[in-house]
């Protein structure tokens, strides 16, 4: 059995990295939209495929925050996955308790997104996708 070299190993997971962040970033995007206009996101062909949609504008922009806080854990998670990827990389001491207190900080703040995130989603009311119309429901 043949294993790949460890260059494009890490070549390989720095590009998973980007395309995550990169994933991260919409979603931020996305729950922004939502959360200044209280509008959803979604196209409206698409809509009626969603398994819940937010009962009302409130919903909506709450459901944003949340979106945008999921968005924030990710990007945060895949920038200390490429600092703890980019470890091997030879630096002072001095450097490598730095690099360890920003992936802790890292760490607890994505950590704080997600259950902020949670927290949110829990709060927002939600209206089952299918028996709604292709409209905005209004409550």
């Amino acid at each position: 059995m043949v294993l790949p070299d460890t260059g494009s190993l890490e070549a390989w997971a720095l590009w998973m990295v980007v395309v995550a962040a990169t994933l991260g970033l919409g979603s931020v995007l996305l729950g922004l939209f939502s959360a200044l206009t209280g509008k959803d996101h979604w196209p409206k062909a698409l809509w009626r495929l969603r398994r819940r949609v937010p009962a009302s504008e409130e919903d909506r922009r709450a459901h944003g925050v949340a979106l945008m806080l999921n968005g924030a854990a990710i990007m945060i998670l895949m920038g200390v996955s490429m600092t703890a990827l980019t470890a091997g990389v030879r630096v002072g001491e001095p450097w490598k308790a730095l690099r360890f207190l920003l992936t802790l900080i890292g760490l607890g703040a994505s950590i704080a997104c997600v259950i902020g995130a949670n927290g949110l989603f829990r709060r927002v009311r939600y209206l089952q996708g299918q028996a709604s119309t292709p409209e905005v429901p209004r409550i």
